[in-house]
């Protein structure tokens, strides 16, 4: 009897054991809110202050990131053929190029601009750009001055890292179990934008007495929506002393920036890097190709404006509706993977 006190003693032992871990397992489960996307989970966490702010935020980012490729999306459909109007075809890409030639210069600064001085100044200063941009561009389709659509182009170019950047912007109203749905809620407005803003193009693009001078005062409008709509925004405030130039450390501050960032050289030396750098480039070479060649083809075989501009539309939507499902791709097969496949 002796000898089967241990043995008792050790079942007994193991079947509380489990006995505590079904349980644990069980309030674990109960504790468990429900699916986000659920009535009920939307329900119990509408009563939340802190959540509705969040939704709001990031409603509003979205909008925005909607106007802003709006913005995008009509320059695309329109620069080129004006300044194949205004000049020799040869000339025609130049706008574009020089557009995105200066939106990505702003997109290396913008990240530490907004970790000096925080998130308004920069995002303000980029819809500004894009008003003042609007109205060059204006004047030089009034005046057919091709040498003013590439100013006024350049202008343009600085809205776009601003509006690429509101999806990171998201991430700070999002907690961190729901920052892969702040995003997606974000670039879902990209849907919205490759149609309409297109569509605004098709419908405006002779709304005034000169070419192209409707489509740029579109433009102009959505540049003044997209400020007044930044104004709404609840910004994360970004102290100075969370701002270190140079550093090694990925320490976060609740405000969700590096307390003390990387050095860019460091980061560009990175294998990781340099495969997205990569990708990226690759991937948005070919968009731009194909984006500024497409209408100059098809106008040359004939086509009119709102064919060219379908033809943009249908493009458009081919990059952002694949956002939906890309998140969980990259879960299930990897990142690389999908990198690669899509280029």
């Amino acid at each position: 009897m002796a000898d089967l006190n241990p043995a008792l003693e050790e079942h007994r032992t193991t079947t509380n054991g489990e006995s505590l871990d079904i349980a644990k397992q069980k309030n674990q489960s109960e504790d468990q809110p429900p699916p986000f996307w659920s009535i009920s989970g939307l329900r119990t966490r509408w009563a939340d202050a802190q959540f509705r702010k969040m939704l709001w935020n990031i409603f509003l980012l979205s909008w925005s990131w909607s106007l802003g490729e709006g913005v995008f999306f009509i320059q695309i459909s329109t620069t080129t053929l004006a300044a194949t109007n205004f000049a020799n075809w040869y000339l025609a890409t130049i706008p574009i190029g020089f557009m995105l030639l200066v939106g990505t210069i702003w997109s290396v600064f913008l990240p530490r601009v907004v970790a000096r001085i925080g998130y308004r100044p920069p995002l303000y200063l980029g819809a500004l750009m894009g008003m003042t941009g609007a109205g060059i561009c204006i004047v030089a389709t009034w005046y057919r001055l091709y040498w003013l659509l590439v100013i006024g182009a350049g202008f343009l170019g600085g809205q776009v890292p601003c509006t690429l950047y509101y999806r990171l912007v998201a991430l700070q109203f999002s907690t961190p179990q729901f920052a892969s749905k702040a995003i997606a809620m974000v670039v879902a407005g990209g849907c919205l934008s490759a149609v309409i803003g297109p569509e605004i193009a098709k419908h405006t693009v002779n709304a005034l007495s000169k070419p192209f001078s409707g489509a740029y005062l579109t433009t102009l409008c959505e540049c003044t929506l997209l400020l007044f709509t930044m104004t709404m925004i609840q910004f994360t405030e970004i102290k100075n002393a969370d701002y270190r130039p140079v550093s090694t450390s990925s320490t976060r501050t609740a405000s969700g920036i590096n307390k003390s960032g990387r050095s860019i050289y460091v980061i560009a030396t990175q294998r990781t890097f340099l495969v997205a750098a990569l990708g990226g480039f690759v991937s948005w070479s070919a968009m731009a190709i194909q984006m500024s060649a497409t209408p100059l083809a098809m106008t040359a075989a004939g086509y009119d404006f709102v064919q060219v501009t379908t033809a943009v539309e249908y493009h458009l939507l081919g990059m952002f509706v694949p956002s939906f499902i890309s998140g969980n791709l990259c879960s299930w097969f990897g990142s690389r993977l999908i990198m690669l496949t899509g280029v």
